[in-house]
């Protein structure tokens, strides 16, 4: 099943009814659109990632991704990190950026913004 709709409303919901999905797609808008930004909408991803962690299913692939320039690649991972530490045994499959299409040069970094990681995650008992 796919759904669409505003993010916040879909967890709270599917978080209270218990349920459990084996494949957790995230691919939220850029929610750190300037420097000073940044901690609130570090924090915006910090929930996000950790509310659809909780779908996942006992074992599961968790889909992140971030538009965000402003969420250096090496943060990005470095939050996946922190929500997953606690709770999850899981693995980093695969990190993307843009596609091959997508013109990048050096002296436009601000073009390489899209992050994406493929985790596998599996609740601790």
């Amino acid at each position: 099943e796919i759904y669409e709709g505003n993010v916040w409303s879909f967890l709270n919901k599917a978080i209270d009814k218990g349920e459990k999905y084996d494949i957790v797609i995230v691919d939220p808008p850029a929610f750190i659109q300037s420097r000073e930004g940044f901690r609130k909408g570090y924090e915006a991803y910090r929930r996000l990632f950790q509310q659809a962690a909780s779908l996942v299913a006992e074992e599961g692939i968790l889909f992140l991704s971030s538009c965000s320039f402003f969420l250096q690649r090496e943060r990005f991972l470095k939050l996946i990190h922190e929500t997953m530490l606690k709770r999850y045994d899981y693995a980093i499959v695969d990190v993307g950026r843009v596609s091959g299409d997508h013109v990048l040069r050096h002296i436009d970094k601000h073009l390489d913004y899209l992050k994406t990681a493929y985790v596998y995650v599996r609740k601790r008992e």
